[in-house]
């Protein structure tokens, strides 16, 4: 990648970002990239669209999910994080993360 440079008389000064401008730069490829990959209705395995998923429980090394006709199914992603990434994007929510939350609403006073 070709490096903006400023001219200064006859000189020519190049532009090189700082610590903090890299990250940003960073962080804001990684988050286009994760929202793009996220953003498919279906993923790579798994036999379901997002649509169909109601909730999911992630475990070591699968999910439980539960589909909207009410059956539950368990999936092996090859890839772990990726599939939870998707979920997550989806906004589909974690059974234990709904259900903290339900339980502290029910027990505040």
């Amino acid at each position: 990648m070709k490096r903006p440079c400023y001219g200064v008389g006859d000189t020519y000064v190049a532009w090189y970002p700082t610590t903090e401008e890299r990250k940003d730069v960073a962080c804001t490829i990684a988050f286009y990239l994760l929202n793009a990959m996220n953003a498919e209705p279906e993923f790579k395995g798994f036999n379901y669209v997002i649509s169909d998923v109601v909730r999911f429980l992630p475990s070591h090394d699968f999910f439980t999910i539960m589909l909207k006709n009410g059956k539950i199914v368990h999936h092996c992603p090859e890839n772990y994080y990726d599939f939870l990434a998707w979920l997550r994007s989806h906004q589909i929510p974690d059974v234990r993360e709904s259900w903290t939350k339900e339980l502290d609403q029910n027990t505040s006073p």
